[in-house]
């Protein structure tokens, strides 16, 4: 079966993005799915600050 594959976009909700990883993470065709993660830049120095100290998934 092909799986087409799935496409995050990011816009400065890190708690719900990283819910979104673990999920798709957890999913039994995880492997077999290509994911895609989009996210533009930090428009200012305070989205900066947070998207820095995010930690990994």
């Amino acid at each position: 079966m092909k799986l087409d594959p799935i496409c995050l976009f990011t816009h400065n909700r890190l708690v719900e993005t990283k819910h979104k990883i673990e999920a798709l993470r957890n999913n039994y065709l995880a492997k077999e799915i290509q994911l895609h993660i989009f996210s533009d830049g930090a428009k200012n120095d305070t989205a900066k600050e947070k998207l820095t100290k995010l930690e990994p998934v």
